[in-house]
């Protein structure tokens, strides 16, 4: 377990100038999540113009790379919204993630140059693509590289958790803590609410929680009732923060007879 505290050691306040990681004001969430510290980095590279890139257009629906492409690069997701699919021998998709601004897709490639995963536009969108080799010279070179460790680490303790709630915990309970982690990467906070104007499919979050759609659709009717969710607009999602952590943390004992919250 990382217990380090990570501080900037760019080479900027030596050289007699600002911060420049500092100045795009990333911060690390609390439970560890080093995604906001490592956007502020990449946007700092990309805007340098000491790192090249290549930016790419990307209309809903289409793909920017397959799965088993030999590749050896990432893409930082400007605007948009991408998601990530594995596609198995038997022809069912599972979906790995969703990213928007500032989020990082095709990090996996790195390990052995070839891709995992197929990565799809849910929405028109514009990543930044980004060769590795010159990344990783510039993050020695400014002594980032303890950082995108740290990120790397986060991403594959995310993944560990998510595949041991598929094996130890229901899927309306896999169904309420995908949410609540989707409206904290994703949504607009309103008070103690939590918007998600990105429309994500009934399929879609079968494919994420490893269920089907029918079920999905009863889970989400349940917790509009419970009153943790509020569907706007037709394709917008109002999260209760507060509410549905407090139903997720109540784990899979007892959940059934607790009365709405409010």
């Amino acid at each position: 377990m990382f217990a380090k505290t990570w501080q900037c050691t760019c080479f900027a306040p030596q050289r007699g100038g600002a911060c420049g990681c500092v100045s795009y004001g990333v911060g690390r969430d609390q439970d560890g999540d080093a995604t906001g510290e490592v956007a502020g980095i990449l946007r700092s590279f990309i805007r340098s113009g000491r790192v090249p890139v290549t930016q790419v257009g990307l209309d809903r629906n289409e793909i920017l790379y397959t799965s088993g492409e030999h590749a050896y690069s990432l893409f930082f997701v400007e605007s948009g919204a991408v998601k990530t699919v594995a596609h198995s021998t038997a022809g069912k998709d599972c979906l790995l993630d969703i990213c928007v601004s500032g989020g990082i897709v095709g990090e996996s490639s790195l390990a052995n140059q070839t891709r995992a995963e197929t990565a799809i536009a849910m929405m028109p969108s514009t990543v930044i693509h980004l060769a590795f080799d010159p990344l990783l010279d510039h993050m020695v070179e400014v002594d980032c590289v303890y950082l995108w460790a740290q990120y790397l680490l986060w991403r594959l303790r995310e993944r560990q958790e998510i595949i041991t709630s598929l094996v130890t915990a229901d899927s309306e309970w896999r169904l309420a803590a995908t949410l609540l982690r989707l409206a904290r990467r994703l949504g607009t906070r309103i008070g103690g609410r939590l918007r998600i104007d990105l429309r994500i499919t009934h399929q879609e979050l079968s494919e994420m929680v490893g269920t089907t759609r029918s079920r999905i659709g009863h889970f989400l009717k349940r917790f509009r009732e419970l009153g943790l969710i509020v569907p706007v607009s037709g394709r917008s999602l109002v999260v209760y923060e507060a509410r549905l952590r407090h139903y997720v943390e109540l784990g899979s004992c007892g959940r059934a007879s607790q009365p709405p919250l409010r």
